[in-house]
């Protein structure tokens, strides 16, 4: 059976992959889509995050922080800005890059001056929920298209998760379960909008 270091690994080699063929098609076409390029960086860095964190026995505890954590928040970073070219928004690099340094630095304070396994899992988290939620917002101020709707879902959901988990690190017993039961109706939500609305334009185009 895997483990998850090895699931992650694999994961991690499935974006180079893709990260890899993005490049080549950029290459051969490289005025074809705007935001290809931030595209094609963001899994490549996502799969360098996972480097380090295979590799963890073997390197200093504060380098696995900072430079697996920090890549795998410059991927999220990327796609977002991928997502910004591509409709033709401006690229705002300064608040991207602030708020990355400053959620590095708090990680490396709350791993060598302040302890604190929970903390750091609750600064992980919501940077990149931050991050996923504003991929959302640009979607959803853009066409209304079915892909663009289904990778908002994606998104949607993935933030959702990274607020129970950076919930669940911090908050009591009772506010916990308040949030697992919030979390569940939103899924549900999202299930339902699956059913009505998603489902049935794939099924008018021949997908199913």
């Amino acid at each position: 059976s895997l483990d998850l270091r090895s699931l992650a690994v694999m994961a991690g080699l499935m974006g180079a992959v893709l990260g890899l063929l993005l490049l080549g098609v950029r290459r051969n076409h490289p005025a074809a889509t705007p935001g290809s390029l931030a595209w094609a960086w963001a899994p490549l860095t996502c799969a360098a995050s996972v480097l380090f964190y295979a590799l963890e026995p073997l390197l200093p505890q504060l380098l696995v922080v900072v430079a697996g954590n920090g890549l795998l928040l410059g991927g999220l970073a990327l796609f977002l800005i991928g997502t910004r070219r591509f409709y033709g928004l401006p690229t705002r690099w300064k608040p991207v890059l602030l708020g990355l340094a400053l959620s590095l630095l708090a990680l490396a304070l709350f791993l060598q001056v302040w302890p604190d396994y929970r903390v750091r899992v609750w600064i992980f988290t919501l940077s990149a929920a931050v991050l996923l939620l504003a991929h959302v917002r640009v979607l959803a101020r853009q066409e209304r298209s079915f892909g663009s709707r289904f990778t908002a879902m994606v998104l949607l959901a993935m933030a959702l998760i990274m607020a129970v988990r950076a919930a669940s690190g911090l908050l009591p017993r009772e506010v916990h379960d308040a949030v697992l039961l919030h979390a569940h109706e939103l899924m549900r939500r999202q299930a339902g909008c699956w059913r009505s609305e998603v489902s049935p334009d794939l099924a008018a185009e021949g997908i199913r």
